[in-house]
């Protein structure tokens, strides 16, 4: 069975390369999920969202009820941050986009784009309270090592119509 999802962020109107990859994802596939990527509160717009909707339908699209939108679901990611939190395998990363592309023109490219080269991985327990402390804006990033030794097993994906076989490593730490 092939299942395959859209998931567009009701930031804007639908565009042409939104509309051509619902409509690649949707054909031939047994069941097609919509998921609603709302998490962007300052641009997200319900009148955006209905638009998708009427637009996909247009198409001649259909897809599985109900949709999941993203910001109903904000405790179940929650949850599952304090459980990785709580096997330590998250921790604060204070670079932001710009420091990161830069970073990366070295040997830090991932398959997307550039890959998180690990710089606050390293930072102290002391500096990292420090920078929340001050109130420095940061994200949380999955230790994707640390993860992997816990699992104690070799984790691998194949893009779907390729032979290229990957592990996880190869986009970072997410």
């Amino acid at each position: 069975m092939i299942v395959t999802r859209f998931a567009p962020s009701p930031t804007g109107f639908l565009h042409i390369g939104h509309a051509f990859a619902a409509l690649t994802a949707s054909s031939g596939s047994d069941r097609f999920l919509l998921r609603i990527e709302d998490i962007d509160r300052t641009r997200a717009r319900d009148s955006y969202r209905e638009a998708i909707f009427e637009d996909l339908a247009w198409l001649g699209i259909r897809w599985e009820s109900p949709v999941r939108v993203q910001s109903e679901h904000f405790d179940d990611y929650r949850a599952a941050l304090n459980v990785l939190a709580g096997n330590g395998l998250l921790y604060p990363c204070f670079c932001t986009r710009r420091e990161i592309t830069e970073a990366a023109n070295a040997p830090h490219q991932g398959p997307d784009g550039p890959r998180y080269p690990g710089s606050c991985r390293k930072l102290s327990s002391e500096e990292r309270q420090h920078r929340i402390a001050r109130d420095d804006a940061y994200a949380l990033r999955w230790d994707v090592e640390k993860a992997l030794a816990a699992t104690n097993t070799r984790r691998t994906f194949q893009d779907r119509g390729t032979e290229h076989i990957a592990t996880p490593e190869i986009c970072g730490d997410v």
